[in-house]
């Protein structure tokens, strides 16, 4: 069945490509950025189903798009626009994002110790690409163990095993003073403490989520002197791009 039987693909990897079925709107962001991707209908004893068929795919295509499959079925929550985000398709608009990139790099390149990332910004400037794109990276090189949450799911992962050098992607936190903040500041002080990596992005202002999140906190002081050390904070600046591509964007000009 078309690239099924091409050489050099191992089972695991034709597999995740015969097991994955898109929603039209996942299908729809993946041609965005894989024009020649097709889709073929299956047979089972279920019924008929519509597949990818990636066998046009350049190599490296084949292999990001495995990626972006493989992190969803970890996510599978994840919003379709996020459905293909990368690091190497995030296109800074100005220095902030880039800023945010070459962090996110530099993040990703260090091997020990203990390092944070806290990034703020308006919706929709790159944060939750850059979160994403950073956690494929991490599949790919089959790290430690990391962990990838969402406020909405952040407090019902049970699933966090503390263990050194574990990897913390938390994306879009905005509310650290709510039913989350404990397991947070937990988090914050076992990376700073045992070694591991921590990338928050937040839609909050820095110093307003820093001081939401230790609120009524008896070691307030001590902790935020661990976050400071820990953090890289970054304030990222652009215009939303849900909002730049609406309808009616043409009217307003």
């Amino acid at each position: 069945m078309f690239f099924m039987n091409k050489p050099g693909y191992d089972t695991e990897f034709l597999e995740t490509f015969a097991n994955f079925s898109p929603t039209n709107g996942q299908y729809q962001e993946i041609k965005k950025h894989f024009p020649d991707i097709k889709l073929v209908g299956v047979e089972n004893e279920k019924g008929t189903y519509d597949i990818l068929d990636p066998s046009d795919l350049k190599d490296d295509d084949q292999i990001n798009l495995y990626w972006d499959i493989k992190f969803f079925e970890k996510t599978l929550w994840l919003p379709d626009e996020n459905f293909c985000s990368r690091l190497d398709n995030y296109i800074p608009k100005n220095e902030t994002q880039q800023d945010l990139l070459d962090a996110v790099y530099h993040l990703l390149d260090l091997d020990k110790g203990s390092a944070g990332l806290l990034i703020s910004g308006e919706v929709s400037t790159g944060k939750t690409h850059c979160s994403v794109g950073a956690s494929k990276e991490l599949m790919k090189k089959r790290s430690n163990t990391f962990y990838f949450m969402t406020e909405d799911h952040f407090y019902f992962n049970k699933k966090i095993s503390f263990e050194p050098d574990s990897i913390f992607i938390l994306d879009d936190l905005n509310n650290p003073y709510s039913f989350f903040k404990d397991r947070f500041l937990e988090i914050v002080q076992f990376v700073h403490d045992k070694g591991g990596r921590i990338f928050v992005t937040t839609n909050k202002e820095p110093d307003s989520f820093l001081k939401n999140a230790l609120a009524i906190n008896d070691n307030k002081e001590r902790i935020l002197d661990r976050m400071k050390g820990l953090f890289y904070v970054l304030e990222i600046e652009g215009q939303s791009e849900r909002t730049s591509k609406t309808w009616y964007e043409a009217l307003e000009q």
